[in-house]
């Protein structure tokens, strides 16, 4: 029995059973409104705020993180990705990264806690399950932007953000001025 057969929409199963092959095929069974709710989700559901951890963001700062993605589906850059492949770019957004943050040394299975997060929501999404009102709440918000019915709050051309307390800069950042800053993040444009 190969390992794909080991999961289907409606199996949730532990990090550790999470194979490449089984990842793939959770991400590839996603709506495109899932993916990018569930992308705004795990990237801004809180924030590190320096001598007091990590706090709970409102749901403004998810619809930042969705803002960010319709304005890439805008660019010229990104034509023919979708709303779905933006997220799913290598790199582009830590959360869909296995390794794409820190991870518990306790942990067998290597994963990133955000990545893991991520996988448990998209099962229990693909098992007919809204596990938070915050998931729910950024599923909506990302069709209204994929179907045009959603206010740009950020501004056309803001296609880059980071968290507020990263230091030092990615290099795509360093030598930009953020457009904007809040939330726990700074949005960057004109980044090429």
């Amino acid at each position: 029995m190969s390992s794909i057969t080991a999961w289907h929409p409606g199996v949730i199963l532990p990090p550790d059973k999470l194979t490449p092959e089984i990842i793939e095929a959770i991400k590839s069974s996603l709506y495109p409104a899932q993916v990018v709710g569930l992308t705004a989700w795990a990237e801004a559901r809180s924030r590190y705020v320096p001598g007091h951890g990590w706090l709970p963001n409102p749901i403004d700062a998810l619809v930042d993180v969705v803002n960010v993605i319709h304005n890439r589906a805008l660019d010229a850059r990104w034509m023919g990705h979708g709303y779905a492949g933006i997220c799913l770019a290598r790199w582009q957004f830590s959360c869909w990264e296995p390794t794409g943050g820190p991870d518990d040394p306790n942990d067998p299975d290597h994963l990133a806690e955000n990545f893991e997060a991520l996988m448990e929501r998209a099962q229990l999404l693909l098992a007919g399950k809204t596990p938070t009102s915050k998931l729910e709440a950024s599923i909506h918000v990302a069709d209204a932007f994929i179907q045009g019915r959603h206010e740009n709050l950020l501004g056309i051309g803001v296609t880059h953000y980071i968290a507020a307390w990263l230091d030092p800069w990615p290099a795509w950042a360093r030598g930009h001025t953020p457009v904007l800053g809040r939330h726990g993040h700074l949005f960057f444009s004109g980044i090429v």
